[in-house]
């Protein structure tokens, strides 16, 4: 089975989706990665890195390949408008790059967050999802945060499009769904990008629901899995091995990195410090891209601007005080900027 991996980031994501990319060639995977840049900075870095099996496109490329949305980019946040990039991207692979191979079944083409990272081969997933035409994965959040399923059962982590009929038609309805509709606040199962996964299941066949616990574990589930080492130091979730974690809302704030694991009540273990955040951080340290403090995609502009400030700082604060925390200097992990 060939797979083509897509995902997109600014520059402020850059080091990880780099970070991405080396962990799939880490991890013996050497197929083709679609970059959607999502600034120009990223673009030129992209393109000044001329990555092996990477190509980068930018948003004004979908926009031609797909007038629709440019209608819709007028009347949607930054942040609500790369949500509904999201299917669109992975649909221009099948409409682009495999017009060559319109009819190969074995052809994949699979999204992944920016923010994920590989600790062992993808291989393992596609063999999970081979029958199948389409391959999602569930939060998995615990009994305390099952709340949390307002945003969508399912993760946009992984999810993955096999190039047969069924495969395709879901692939398209989520785009036309995102073109449609895609805000960043909740209206009943829909939520962004997200939600409309929700619906894979129920109207399309041959969907696969990751089961391998080692697939997107990420700080909403850990409360979830037991975490423990192999006999190699490798990290084992519920007795197998760790496939991809989900670094969602690593932050860097003073002279330490903060791990979003309050807002999920996840106590922050030594597994969890030295064998999952502080290999990535590693990584991250290697990766000169320019990043800044600055948000780049802003959500719709709130009331409430300093009240948000606030709460950032507190949970900052509170992240701080449980110990939610790597020093830079200690995971040899200070991302380097260019001027």
């Amino acid at each position: 089975m060939k797979n083509t991996y897509v995902t997109y980031f600014d520059l402020n994501y850059a080091a990880r989706g780099l970070a991405l990319i080396q962990s799939l060639r880490n991890a013996g995977d050497s197929n083709n990665v679609v970059v959607l840049a999502l600034d120009i900075e990223t673009k030129r870095l992209m393109l000044e890195l001329d990555l092996p099996n990477s190509l980068v496109i930018d948003t004004q490329t979908l926009i031609d390949a797909y007038p629709g949305l440019a209608q819709v980019r007028k009347d949607r946040s930054p942040m609500e408008f790369t949500f509904t990039l999201t299917p669109w991207l992975s649909k221009w692979v099948w409409d682009n790059i495999n017009l060559t191979q319109p009819d190969d079944d074995n052809l994949w083409v699979t999204y992944l967050d920016a923010d994920t990272y590989f600790f062992d081969s993808p291989r393992v997933i596609m063999e999970e999802q081979k029958e199948y035409s389409v391959g999602i994965v569930e939060h998995r959040f615990s009994p305390d945060q099952a709340w949390r399923n307002k945003f969508g059962i399912y993760n946009v982590g992984w999810v993955s499009f096999r190039n047969d009929e069924n495969g395709k038609a879901c692939l398209n309805w989520w785009a036309e769904q995102c073109l449609d509709w895609c805000s960043d606040e909740i209206d009943g199962e829909k939520y962004a990008d997200q939600g409309y996964l929700n619906w894979f299941p129920r109207k399309f066949e041959r969907v696969k629901i990751i089961e391998n616990p080692g697939v997107n574990l990420a700080p909403w589930n850990l409360k979830t899995h037991k975490l423990s080492l192999s006999s190699q130091n490798h990290v084992l979730v519920d007795g197998s091995p760790l496939v991809l974690f989900h670094y969602h809302g690593i932050r860097k704030r003073w002279d330490r990195f903060l791990l979003k694991h309050y807002p999920y009540r996840v106590k922050t273990t030594e597994i969890m410090q030295s064998n999952i955040y502080n290999p990535y951080f590693r990584v991250l340290s290697k990766q000169i891209t320019g990043e800044t403090e600055q948000p780049r995609l802003r959500r719709k502009i709130t009331r409430a601007p300093t009240f948000s400030q606030g709460r950032t700082l507190i949970l900052d604060t509170i992240a701080l005080l449980r110990g939610d925390t790597l020093k830079m200097n200690d995971s040899d992990s200070h991302l380097r900027g260019t001027k």
